[in-house]
């Protein structure tokens, strides 16, 4: 449906979802910057509007800034983290707290302290874990 022509928009956020479910993470987040791509054409994946974003596109740049954390796109996560600042409900925390340890983590590196990988908000951890 994809390939097709899906005018109602509904069949890639249902195609990330079904990744997701499989665990195939990697196409599920390829699926998902499909869908930010779709929601601000021509601006590229991650520059749309945060405000009067739809449903799938929050569930696309939540799932997509959680990702890029753990694949290390930081700066990646964090342009998703601060769109996702211009929504309402948990996905504004959410993002609020993957900011806070990116920039915790930043902090420890440019300290040069040792062991000062990125160790995740046990906050966002929690979040996560319950979704």
């Amino acid at each position: 449906a994809h390939r097709c022509g899906d005018r109602e928009r509904m069949a890639l956020p249902r195609l990330a979802r079904l990744h997701q479910e499989l665990g195939d993470r990697r196409r599920a987040a390829a699926c998902y910057a499909k869908v930010i791509e779709q929601a601000a054409p021509g601006l590229g994946p991650l520059r749309a509007s945060g405000s009067g974003l739809s449903t799938e596109v929050v569930e696309a740049l939540r799932f997509v800034m959680v990702f890029y954390r753990e694949t290390g796109r930081l700066a990646e996560c964090e342009a998703c983290a601060n769109q996702l600042l211009d929504t309402a409900g948990p996905e504004r925390d959410e993002a609020k707290a993957m900011l806070r340890d990116l920039r915790s983590a930043s902090d420890g590196r440019s300290a040069g302290l040792p062991g000062s990988g990125v160790a995740p908000d046990p906050v966002l951890a929690l979040r996560m874990q319950q979704r």
